[in-house]
């Protein structure tokens, strides 16, 4: 014979432990959207659900959340970061392409100045 503890709320059965925050789940969770009470609102999040609704406010909210100023100061110091390192790697691969183009042309388009060869003068593009 097992013996299990059994609760109705809604004329739903709850069986299992019966604990506060089961039974006040239960409860909030029998209301429509948007019609719960600030209760069912304000303790859904609360480590210590009893002590929230006999207080009236959550004391402590779940430790698994960041607040707000947070997301965004970090998610504003990533973007800037990014930001930072995309413009440097842009800059440097804008240089070593210009480098590269330079050397082709000193290279495939000789230009002689004064009788000098390409290699003691400069490219066409400089001059």
């Amino acid at each position: 014979v097992v013996i299990m503890p059994v609760a109705y709320v809604n004329g739903v059965v709850v069986r299992g432990a019966l604990e506060f925050a089961t039974i006040f789940k239960a409860i909030c969770a029998g209301f429509a959207s948007g019609t719960a009470p600030f209760i069912c609102t304000e303790c859904a999040n609360c480590e210590n659900e009893k002590a929230c609704v006999l207080g009236g406010k959550c004391t402590t909210k779940a430790s698994n959340t960041v607040s707000t100023n947070t997301f965004v100061g970090s998610l504003g110091g990533v973007a800037i970061f990014f930001t930072v390192i995309g413009a440097a790697l842009f800059y440097r691969q804008q240089m070593k392409m210009r480098d590269e183009v330079r050397g082709i042309l000193k290279e495939y388009m000789p230009v002689e100045k004064n009788g000098l060869t390409a290699v003691d003068v400069d490219t066409a593009i400089e001059q």
